[in-house]
């Protein structure tokens, strides 16, 4: 699958102060490159009421992908789990 990350996606990430998060997104990035479709990702599901948007927890923050096209995927944003109430709400 073809993942392209959003100017937004590196600005929430460089933002977090976890450092134990990097391998963790890096590997889920990783397991994005390999997989045929979003579906073959266990931990990303498909949020209520808005089309072709996934999320998935890492710890206690959350990735946001929009899916384009069958084998494509854009990484939104990466926010505290606090925060992504406000801003699926733009994605409906």
């Amino acid at each position: 699958m073809q993942t392209k990350i959003s100017m937004q996606f590196a600005t929430d990430f460089k933002n977090v102060n976890d450092n134990s998060l990097d391998l963790k997104v890096k590997e889920v990035l990783q397991s994005l490159k390999n997989a045929n479709r979003v579906d073959a990702i266990p931990q990303f599901r498909k949020i209520d009421g808005a089309t072709g948007v996934y999320k998935m927890s890492i710890g206690f923050y959350i990735l946001i992908g929009v899916i384009t096209s069958e084998d494509e995927i854009i990484l939104s944003r990466f926010l505290h789990r606090n925060q992504v109430t406000n801003v699926i709400d733009k994605f409906k």
